[in-house]
């Protein structure tokens, strides 16, 4: 009885030893042939979880397979139906008509240009022996072994469609030009500024809230004209201290007024400390990055390959937009101090085994954070004098 007990712990040992060694195997393989965490990040994943129960309108809860798909494929039908009405009686159009353009044949593509697309081609994108693309499969409309029905999408941009973000874009690109804003805006030097564009996500400045109140209520009435509709969940207003905020109403909604904002992916605030919500959230999502590769950096792979991921993962979480940062000493100093903690934890030590920071980088390797966020700030310097004084005022930053 004894030496069974024995037995069956040295079986569970050495099966314990084996799976974290075939584990860490995959992983340093993954990391030697791929450039992004995506595919090793997937390869440690356990799987995708089962959606089993779903709770009805009426209140139900409904777990057989054919009513969990007839629910999703309600919730979804009626997500993507148009709710806009047809538009019978059309204004006339102030703008001028589109003229076609012709332009030059297009020549071949050189023994450059097709070595830098290999350059740029994903790993594990190679077809099997059927030749059959995995970008083929997914367009699909109808796939194998699936049960699922086909919903017609009369709203919002189609996941994966080429053409559709780009009429996204121009059918915004349309509203704009039915707005007369002249005399709207910020002023710089003679020179309006009244919004700001990335696809769909809309700054608009204005010097008072009357005047941000009208334009507001310009670009929703032409947004409607052709079937777009506001975020008004999304929609925020901020001001600085020169401005006393009031309340704005756009038809029956009245917008929030809030100290801070999240604009492509940056923390926006206004005044003197404006940077440190965003140094802050940068730290978090950096822990957060570093968390999920945790398995990653305490395995036994070589040193170099968990410098790659750290350089290639984390890294560019935490000095993600650093280009528009002011930076200040504490700045600078609590994204050092973050980094230490994460190359302690990489190395397996505390702040009890009292190593010093020059033998914890010597160990470790990894690029320092403020090397590469003033690398990054003294990059969109030197791109910004080009643009604008080519080749005049070619700066360089001393890092």
């Amino acid at each position: 009885m004894i030496d069974s007990v024995k037995l069956n712990r040295q079986i569970s040992k050495t099966l314990t030893r084996d799976l974290r060694q075939f584990n860490t195997n995959r992983i340093k393989e993954a990391i030697e042939r791929n450039k992004g965490s995506k595919v090793f990040a997937r390869d440690l994943s356990i799987g995708q979880s089962q959606l089993t129960k779903l709770k009805t309108d009426d209140g139900r809860v409904v777990s057989s397979r054919p009513q969990l798909l007839r629910e999703v494929e309600k919730f979804y039908g009626q997500l993507y139906t148009s709710t806009r009405k047809s538009v019978t009686n059309l204004e006339k159009d102030p703008r001028t008509r589109l003229t076609r353009h012709y332009t030059e044949d297009i020549p071949d593509a050189s023994l450059c240009e097709i070595s830098m697309a290999l350059k740029q081609l994903k790993n594990n994108k190679a077809t099997g022996n059927d030749e059959i693309k995995a970008e083929t499969t997914s367009s699909l409309p109808n796939k194998p072994d699936s049960n699922s029905k086909p919903i017609q999408l009369q709203r919002a941009v189609r996941q994966g469609d080429v053409i559709s973000p780009k009429l996204l874009t121009a059918a915004l690109e349309d509203v704009f030009k039915l707005l007369d804003w002249k005399g709207f805006g910020i002023n710089i030097n003679g020179e309006y500024i009244s919004h700001l564009r990335f696809a769909d996500d809309i700054v608009v400045m204005a010097e008072t809230m009357e005047d941000l109140n009208t334009m507001l209520d310009d670009l929703g009435k032409a947004s409607e004209r052709v079937g777009f509709k506001m975020n008004m969940d999304k929609t925020k207003i901020m001001s600085n201290i020169h401005v006393v905020p009031t309340p704005i109403k756009i038809g029956e909604f009245t917008l929030e007024v809030v100290d801070d904002y999240i604009y492509l992916g940056q923390t926006i605030q206004l005044g003197k400390s404006n940077f440190e919500k965003e140094v802050n959230r940068r730290i978090q999502l950096g822990w957060a990055a570093f968390g999920k590769l945790r398995k990653i950096f305490s395995s036994h792979i070589p040193q170099c390959l968990k410098i790659k991921v750290f350089d290639q993962c984390v890294l560019p979480v935490m000095t993600y937009s650093s280009e528009t940062w002011s930076f200040t000493m504490g700045l600078i100093r609590r994204l050092k101090v973050t980094q230490r903690a994460m190359e302690r934890s990489m190395l397996g030590v505390s702040l009890r085994d009292r190593i010093r920071n020059e033998e914890i980088r010597r160990r470790t390797k990894v690029t320092d954070v403020k090397t590469d966020a003033l690398h990054k700030l003294a990059k969109s310097k030197v791109s910004v004098d080009f643009t604008n004084n080519f080749p005049k005022q070619v700066r360089t930053v001393s890092l």
